[in-house]
C-alpha cells in the first residue's frame, strides 16, 4: 500500500522531531535543518505543481517561508555551534520580515473574495492587539524591566504578529464556502508559532532560553 505525500512527510517529521530530542548536538542540528529545508520544499513542489490563479498569494507564501527558513537556520544553528547571537539580531529582522510576506499573503487571498472588506483588516490588527495585552501584562511585562526599548517592543513583536497573521487567517477561512486543509495547517502552523514565540520571549527577557528545551518542538511540529 502507497502512503499518501502527507502521511510520509508527518512520519519523516516525527521521525526528525525524535531525534532531535534524544540526539547529540550535531544530530539535533542535522534533524532541525532537515525539517525546515523539506518544509521549504514541500511548499515549494505544491507551488510549482498547482499553478492556477491562486499561484500569486500561494508564491508569496513560498517567497515569506523562504525568508523565515533563512532566519531560523542561523536562529538554532549558530548558538548550537557556541556562538551567541546578540538580540535582536538581523535574524529577528529575518522573522519579522517573513511575517509582513505571510500577512501579504493572506490579505491577496481575501482580496480575491467578493465579501472582503479592507476595514476588515484594521478590525484583526485591533482585536490582535486587545488580545496581546493580557499576554503582554502577566507575561513579558514582569520580564523586562531594566531592557532597552528595542529588546522590549522585538519580544513583543512576536506574539503580537502572530496574533495578527491569526486573525487574518481565521477571517480568510470564514470568506470561503469549504474551509480546505491548507488553510486550517497554516492556522496549526501560526498557533504552534505563537505558543513556542510566547515562551521564547519570556524565556528569552528573564535569561532562561535554552536550545535543548522541550518547547522548540512546538516549532518543529508546526513546520511538519
Amino acid at each position: 500500500m502507497t502512503l499518501p505525500p502527507w502521511a510520509v512527510f508527518l512520519g519523516a517529521g516525527a521521525g526528525a522531531s525524535l531525534l532531535f530530542v534524544v540526539g547529540n548536538a550535531t544530530i539535533s542540528a542535522v534533524a532541525w535543518s532537515g525539517v525546515v529545508l523539506a518544509a521549504l520544499g514541500a511548499l515549494g513542489a505544491h507551488v510549482l505543481r498547482y499553478r492556477t490563479s491562486r499561484t500569486g498569494p500561494w508564491s508569496l507564501l513560498l517567497v515569506g517561508f523562504t525568508v523565515y527558513a533563512a532566519a531560523t537556520m542561523p536562529w538554532y544553528l549558530v548558538p548550537a555551534s557556541g556562538h551567541p547571537l546578540p538580540f535582536p539580531s538581523l535574524v529577528d529582522a529575518g522573522f519579522f520580515l517573513s511575517y509582513a510576506v505571510f500577512a501579504a499573503a493572506l490579505l491577496s487571498l481575501a482580496r480575491r473574495h467578493r465579501d472582503h472588506d479592507a476595514r476588515a483588516s484594521l478590525e484583526v490588527v485591533i482585536v490582535a492587539i486587545g488580545a496581546g495585552t493580557p499576554l503582554w501584562e502577566f507575561l513579558l511585562k514582569p520580564e523586562v524591566v531594566d531592557q532597552s526599548w528595542l529588546v522590549t517592543l522585538t519580544l513583543y513583536g512576536y506574539p503580537l504578529v502572530l496574533l495578527v497573521l491569526l486573525g487574518m487567517t481565521i477571517r480568510l477561512l470564514l470568506l470561503v464556502d469549504r474551509p480546505d486543509g491548507a488553510g486550517l495547517l497554516l492556522i496549526g502552523w501560526i498557533v504552534g508559532e505563537l505558543v513556542a514565540d510566547v515562551y521564547y520571549a519570556v524565556s528569552v527577557a528573564n535569561g532562561t532560553f535554552r536550545l535543548d528545551s522541550p518547547f522548540l518542538l512546538l516549532y518543529l511540529a508546526s513546520y511538519t
